[in-house]
């Protein structure tokens, strides 16, 4: 696993400077990307906008230089090219001391390692807060296989909050029926799904506790499958 130094790197004053004309002259709304999506709710295709990793990624270099990142593989599983990624973003020498940290978990081929990682780091640069404000939570290597476009005027698309997909409100979910519904999706499979449970809430689960999850954890785990079921309905 690719692991970015902890050791505190000064920028010189020149590499500051150029920093900062970088930053000032960057615009996120410049490089957001857009593509179509069919809506199984609807029954219609909507239009995505979101914010492609390789940016999001740019864009936290020029307002954090010195934050750092630690992955790690949190759970994999050889036979089944399973992999979950565990990516933490923090300033310092210690996570668990840093004054701003975030992190992330992402699944995927263990054999697509490098493509795992990099969608877990732009996923903890969103939970840092970068981009929030811009799009959903779509990077560019969850796209690439479905046919982005550019921006309807060639360059920039404008985003408000209005022109976000409406998310559906939080309901009640049975345990077992997510169960049934995360393994047709993909999402887990019997082997797997205490270990890709316990990555999506950050927390322990277990044979012993899955009937005291909280609704929210439970909601937590349906959204969780909602975005595996629009990935793979625009793979």
């Amino acid at each position: 696993m690719a692991e970015q130094s902890k050791a505190v790197q000064v920028l010189s004053p020149e590499q500051e400077q150029e920093r900062l004309e970088l930053l000032r002259n960057y615009h996120p709304q410049d490089h957001l990307a857009k593509w179509m999506a069919y809506n199984k709710q609807t029954n219609r295709s909507q239009e995505v906008v979101y914010y492609p990793a390789s940016w999001r990624l740019y864009e936290l270099s020029l307002r954090y230089p010195l934050a750092n990142f630690d992955n790690e593989i949190y759970h994999m599983d050889p036979e089944k090219d399973f992999v979950i990624v565990r990516s933490r973003l923090y300033f310092g020498d210690e996570y668990s001391k840093s004054p701003k940290r975030a992190q992330a978990f992402k699944q995927g081929k263990l054999s697509e390692l490098d493509r795992v990682e990099t969608k877990a780091m732009a996923r903890a640069a969103r939970n840092f807060g970068i981009g929030t404000e811009h799009a959903l939570d779509f990077d560019d290597l969850e796209a690439d296989s479905t046919g982005v476009q550019p921006a309807s005027n060639g360059h920039a698309v404008t985003v408000v909050e209005a022109d976000k997909p409406a998310l559906p409100a939080p309901k009640a979910h049975d345990i077992m029926d997510l169960y049934e519904r995360g393994k047709v999706a993909g999402l887990w499979e019997k082997e797997t799904f205490y270990a890709t449970a316990s990555s999506i809430l950050n927390a322990v689960v277990s044979r012993e506790n899955l009937k005291q999850l909280s609704p929210e954890q439970v909601n937590l785990l349906a959204q969780a499958i909602d975005e595996e079921q629009r990935d793979a309905s625009v793979a």
